[in-house]
């Protein structure tokens, strides 16, 4: 298992470790399903296109394959997953049912001026040009933000990009992938150094940055643009 991801995950490290998550490590959707076929084809199973989500590990899709391979033995693999799953938490009832969007138009009429006044080009950043801080860059819309964001160069003097992932390197790796993938890198926001990533998550406190690269960003930022979400 670890061989087939090495073979498929761009920059993957070495060893694979066995319990990170194969989407931390520079996966994407596309990528899974390459995934699928190849363990498949390694280990003469019908695997299901959806099993490395519910599986993204090496060790869970070691488990989870090895159940299939040993079907005609007992309980098949979705049998097991049943066995194993929390209670199912039930969808609301129509009397207390959850409308999307609700949040949105309490904010729009409760919470939001009609209008706003630009900011003047002065006030913030150095000479008018502003340094923003990025979340959800390595996704399909976070890559078009971030090339939106760096082509406004009278506006924009950098970027820094949250990026899960092992070290800097990894998380400007996957950066840089997730960005070629959709035909909008542009290899000079490096050189210039007009893009940067540091690695976090932002499930954790800090963002996981660490309270020293923490106070750095925060000192250095002009402007958030949250776009990162859990999948």
């Amino acid at each position: 298992m670890q061989r087939i991801w090495a073979q498929i995950l761009p920059n993957a490290p070495c060893p694979i470790p066995l319990d990170e998550s194969f989407f931390d490590l520079g996966g994407h959707s596309i990528l899974a399903t390459r995934l699928i076929f190849e363990i498949r084809s390694a280990f003469v199973v019908d695997a299901p296109l959806g099993l490395v989500f519910e599986q993204p590990t090496v060790r869970g899709l070691v488990v989870a394959v090895e159940a299939l391979r040993n079907a005609d033995l007992g309980l098949d693999y979705q049998q097991q997953q049943q066995q194993q799953q929390k209670p199912i938490v039930r969808a609301p009832t129509t009397d207390e049912e959850v409308k999307y969007g609700q949040d949105y138009i309490r904010l729009r009429d409760e919470r939001l001026k009609r209008s706003y006044d630009p900011l003047p080009s002065d006030s913030v950043g150095r000479n008018g040009r502003v340094t923003i801080f990025l979340t959800g860059a390595t996704g399909f819309l976070g890559a078009f933000v971030l090339k939106e964001l760096l082509g406004r160069e009278r506006r924009v003097n950098k970027v820094i990009c949250l990026v899960r992932g092992s070290d800097d390197e990894q998380g400007m790796a996957r950066l840089r992938e997730g960005s070629r993938d959709r035909g909008v890198w542009d290899e000079r926001w490096v050189r210039e150094g007009r893009v940067e990533v540091v690695v976090g998550d932002l499930g954790l406190g800090l963002f996981g940055l660490g309270q020293r690269t923490w106070e750095r960003v925060a000192g250095e930022v002009d402007v958030v643009l949250h776009n990162g979400a859990l999948v």
